[in-house]
């Protein structure tokens, strides 16, 4: 399961900077041509020399962020590789498409799927392997050796005996072999404790995230992305034909591409919460 894991987390990372790599590409390319538009109009005097350094600036930028998230992806797909034994082949690349399907998840049946967990079960096992060795060890060995000193005297026809009894403990290396079951087995209940609510804890945790994100994610599915890029094709064709500053269809792209880089990273973080849930409850929902 924490192979697994491991997998799933590097794969969703490794699609979200393949997507957010795709993104700069496509804002990179429109940049390019607002710097071409924005030196030609400089050069006629339409323009300011200052809105062709901003322009500049901006393709430089964007081409640093698209060099950093190429690396980042391939650090991913790096680690991916060596989770499923440097199998993959040179060209690999994952399926960057935004769709999912919402979990919908219970935390009461979560919280019932979270008592046979895995980890919690390993850890019971434990206790029950300790306790079993305690009670071996226990049954294993006399505990002590009582001494009784006796001696009887006759007095009027009557014998009488009095005697003192000494109770030796019986040391030897079984007695330390106990010690230690019984220790193992305390412990081992504390863990089985402490797993368990430590595991609680953690699935409340990931179920609220993935609730707060499958909500977000929602939003993005909504007119949202289709108003921003509207906006920015209108913010685009305006800059074209002069009738907007560089600063305004700056604004109307920048926003309209945080918003797909959010949407992306949105869906790449529902998916390693997912993939953390799974591991603890071990499997599928």
């Amino acid at each position: 399961l924490d192979v697994l894991r491991g997998v799933s987390i590097h794969y969703h990372r490794r699609r979200y900077h393949q997507r957010e790599g795709d993104l700069l590409e496509k804002k990179q390319r429109i940049l390019q041509e607002i710097a071409n538009i924005s030196r030609a109009r400089v050069e006629i005097g339409e323009a300011r020399e200052i809105d062709a350094l901003r322009a500049g600036v901006e393709v430089q930028k964007c081409l640093s962020a698209l060099h950093r998230s190429r690396k980042q992806g391939a650090v991913e797909a790096g680690r991916l590789n060596e989770f499923l034994g440097n199998t993959l082949p040179s060209g690999f690349s994952v399926d960057h498409s935004p769709l999912f399907n919402p979990l919908n998840l219970n935390e009461e049946d979560v919280m019932k799927r979270l008592t046979t967990a895995p980890l919690i079960r390993l850890s019971m096992a434990r206790g029950d392997v300790a306790a079993s060795m305690h009670q071996a060890g226990k049954h294993s060995f006399i505990d002590s050796i009582t001494l009784f000193s006796m001696r009887e005297k006759e007095i009027e026809g009557r014998k009488w005996k009095v005697g003192v009894g000494v109770a030796i403990p019986l040391f030897n290396w079984k007695t330390h072999r106990v010690r230690m079951a019984k220790w193992r087995e305390r412990r081992s209940r504390i863990e089985v404790t402490h797993a368990r609510q430590h595991f609680r804890a953690d699935a409340r945790r990931i179920l609220a995230e993935i609730s707060s994100l499958e909500k977000e994610i929602a939003t993005f599915h909504g007119p949202v992305r289709t108003e921003s890029e509207q906006n920015l094709s209108l913010a685009r064709r305006l800059y074209r034909e002069g009738e907007i500053p560089l600063v305004v269809f700056l604004d109307a792209q920048n926003s309209h591409f945080e918003l797909q880089e959010r949407f992306a990273a949105a869906i790449s973080d529902w998916g390693c919460l997912v993939a953390e849930l799974s591991a603890l409850i071990g499997g599928e929902k």
